[in-house]
């Protein structure tokens, strides 16, 4: 073999889908783009960003288990990663957690490539790459496509396992049921993540059922599958289980989300949502009705060809992308992230269609088609850039837009000039940030009071209702470390928590009243304006002694 043979054929690749490498490259570019412009300075893009970090905090000091020592209702996983990410980049620094949402979002696109490719419909691969970053910086915005929420964390894992299956499946891997078990752990790790991917787990079993013969192959498929999943959720359980802590495990990760979480959503709540999203995202159910009616006659002339496997991934493209919406909507919040599932699933299945049906015909005038395949990318990449900078320009212009940015927080600079960075700090509410903002360790497992206030985002309730959906035991837990491990200063942010204060539950009146004094009340403007344009804070600072005088605590 000639030396010049390999590098030849990598031309004769390139040149040959020219337009899908410069389209995917494009995407990725425009990416990155989008994330440099929240980097100058750091921003925080949302709310959600501060609370996982500050649970983030807790498993690295005073250290321990998710539910545990830093409580939330996402899977472990999440709160691991983020973790890991403030272990890396600095316990502090909001820039680790904008790398790790790049991080996380570039691997996306690349996992939308890596399955398109290897079902061999590279022809789609950039059309499916640009739709998900269109989603990712312009459709959804910068508060919600990019920000390192549930759901970017939790689909590289089940792209990934969407990878390996259709590779394992494809005829073309040496270990089909090795792959198969590593897809079924990616796929727990995804559910481990945010629990409403957990359908895409069906789904993959379904696509094993359909592309796997005989039976005996089909049972082994699954065994593996099922195998690696285990595996992986025996490994999140062993310390919780050898702690002592499954009961908080399970009571947060699954029992609040179905008894609190959901106990005040209606049918009519969900219908609402998903009637808004068709009037107002009629694109994107254009694409998926098309992508829908694509896959099918795409699947049923695989099936008389006898291609079974391209068949059964069609149809797995098609399940997905239909398993995504419910995924997304049935929680009967309208909170846009939810919706990144959904699309992303949508720019794969309309890739593999377009790469599927392009792959059965032969091209008129290759040279055109390449041309204008081109220039269309280009345009797809100027119209996202355009975009992005109307996006930008629009927040700048928003009073809060300041907010956003750590050093630029008035409550955050106020406690570090009145604290030592060894002093912790509680925060009741919705302003888990200020632990970042202000470089403090949080005092509590509780770094946003969802849980001791019985409160379910975002539904406004009688404060009966939300004394008997506080989780149990919490109010003697928060009383207790912040006995334990005592916060120099008590941030009351009721304000941020549809105005529920510490001081309305009697029994976190009466620890306020005993070990802490009245301080002061602090103004701030909300990041995004998701509250109005201003909200209150009522500062509380620890007694020196029992004796020690103090103005009463106002109610608020």
């Amino acid at each position: 073999m000639s030396p010049a043979r390999p590098w030849t054929r990598l031309w004769l690749a390139l040149r040959s889908h020219a337009a899908t490498w410069f389209g995917s490259g494009l995407a990725l570019a425009l990416l990155v783009r989008a994330h440099q412009l929240y980097m100058a300075p750091v921003r925080w893009l949302n709310v959600d960003e501060s609370y996982a970090g500050a649970i983030g905090l807790r498993i690295l000091d005073p250290g321990g288990l998710p539910y545990v020592t830093g409580v939330s209702q996402r899977g472990p996983v999440m709160y691991w990663l983020y973790a890991l990410a403030l272990s890396l980049g600095g316990a502090f620094r909001v820039a680790s957690i904008r790398y790790g949402a790049l991080l996380f979002a570039l691997a996306t696109v690349v996992l939308v490539l890596a399955a398109l490719l290897v079902l061999s419909c590279a022809r789609g691969a950039a059309l499916a790459a640009l739709l998900v970053v269109w989603t990712m910086t312009a459709e959804l915005g910068p508060a919600d496509g990019l920000a390192w929420n549930g759901e970017l964390i939790a689909l590289p894992f089940v792209l990934g396992q969407v990878v390996l299956c259709a590779h394992a499946l494809s005829g073309r891997a040496r270990r089909p049921l090795l792959e198969l078990g590593l897809a079924g752990a990616l796929m727990a790790l995804a559910v481990l993540s945010k629990q409403s991917f957990a359908g895409h787990g069906v789904v993959s079993l379904l696509w094993l059922a359909l592309a796997l013969r005989p039976r005996r192959r089909l049972l082994l498929g699954v065994a593996s599958f099922a195998a690696g999943a285990l595996l992986v959720v025996c490994a999140v359980l062993a310390p919780y289980l050898a702690t002592g802590h499954l009961g908080e495990f399970w009571y947060y990760f699954v029992r609040w989300g179905r008894e609190v979480y959901m106990a005040p959503v209606s049918l009519g709540d969900i219908t609402a949502v998903v009637e808004r999203r068709i009037l107002t995202r009629v694109p994107y159910v254009a694409l998926l009705g098309l992508g829908g009616v694509g896959a099918v006659l795409a699947a049923r002339r695989a099936a008389r060809r006898g291609d079974r496997a391209e068949a059964a991934a069609l149809w797995a493209a098609l399940a997905n992308a239909v398993v995504a919406i419910p995924g997304a909507t049935f929680t009967g919040r309208d909170f846009g992230h939810y919706l990144l599932q959904t699309d992303v699933f949508v720019a794969l299945l309309v890739g593999l269609v377009a790469g599927s049906l392009l792959r059965e015909r032969t091209l008129p005038r290759p040279r055109v088609v390449l041309v204008g395949a081109l220039a269309a990318c280009v345009l797809a990449g100027v119209a996202v850039v355009v975009k992005q900078d109307a996006q930008l320009a629009a927040l700048r212009r928003a009073p809060w837009f300041d907010a956003t940015v750590p050093a630029r927080d008035p409550v955050s600079a106020w406690v570090r000039r009145n604290t030592a960075p060894s002093d912790r700090i509680f925060v009741w509410g919705f302003r888990a940030d200020i632990h970042f903002n202000a470089r403090r360790w949080p005092a509590s497992r509780y770094v946003y009071a969802l849980y001791p206030s019985g409160v379910s985002p975002w539904y406004l309730e009688p404060p009966a209702t939300l004394q008997r959906r506080v989780a149990p035991h919490s109010h003697q837990l928060l009383i207790d470390e912040l006995e334990h491990t005592p916060a120099r200063w008590v941030l009351d942010a009721g304000d941020s928590l549809l105005g529920r204060f510490m001081v309305d539950y009697p029994a976190l009146a009466a620890y306020l009243q005993g070990r802490y004094c009245f301080e002061r009340v602090l103004e701030y403007t909300p990041m995004y304006g998701s509250l109005g344009p201003v909200s209150r804070i009522a500062v509380y600072r620890r007694r020196a002694g029992p004796e020690q005088p103090c103005a009463p605590i106002p109610l608020p």
